[in-house]
């Protein structure tokens, strides 16, 4: 309980943002909302175990399953609703903060970070929809008619000077069973001694998708 962050301020964060109604900030707020209900599962949760075990109140199954899960390390079947994980209970709870911590800045700038770090979100594809209908719109043209372009990134985040100027810069990605050459941007051998390597940042860029003209047979 003492690990866990307060709740972010939805009320006045959406009173902010109810000027700009961007996809963005929508999602951004769908994400707040989301990590409320978690974080108040998680208080009430712990609170309610905690009268148990003082025998204030009755263990109920669902009590005892997350008393079982603690013990164990484990996420409780409960918390890990809100978004799949498969990392033990020490570390999701650390995951968590800095889940909560990402969209508590954003929230608190009222402008969307230069590098997105797509694992954060509990609905990715609401997040990736919501860049897709920003280009829509800035280049007017149908959402149905974008794709996606990814460019992998040189520089580290660090050298980043901006938001990328087409789309979005993520990151969270990482390989398994092979590596990334940086200098040839071109996936290489993993190494004897690293079995999952992190990606650099992506660029995720909407583009026209190309159609394909129908070719008649000749007889």
């Amino acid at each position: 309980m003492k690990q866990m962050p307060d709740n972010m301020d939805y009320e006045g964060t959406a009173k902010i943002l109810s000027q700009d109604p961007s996809p963005l900030n929508s999602v951004l707020l769908q994400e707040m909302q989301r990590y409320n209900l978690l974080l108040d599962q998680i208080r009430d949760s712990l609170l309610s175990l905690e009268r148990g075990i003082q025998g204030l109140t009755v263990m109920t199954l669902d009590l005892e399953i997350i008393f079982t899960c603690i013990l164990d390390g484990r996420v409780p079947p409960l918390w890990g609703k809100t978004y799949p994980s498969a990392k033990p209970l020490a570390a999701w709870a650390k995951d968590l903060v800095n889940r909560v911590d990402l969209f508590d800045k954003w929230a608190a700038s009222a402008r969307p970070p230069w590098v997105f770090w797509l694992s954060a979100f509990t609905f990715p594809s609401g997040f990736l929809t919501a860049v897709l209908q920003m280009a829509a719109r800035q280049h007017q043209v149908s959402v149905d008619s974008l794709t996606w372009e990814f460019i992998v990134q040189a520089v580290d985040d660090s050298n980043l000077t901006g938001p990328a100027k087409d789309g979005v810069y993520v990151k969270g990605f990482f390989l398994e069973g092979a590596g990334w050459d940086k200098k040839s941007a071109v996936l290489i051998e993993a190494s004897s001694v690293q079995l999952v390597v992190a990606m650099p940042t992506i660029q995720f860029k909407p583009v026209e998708s190309r159609k394909k003209g129908t070719r008649r047979k000749k007889e």
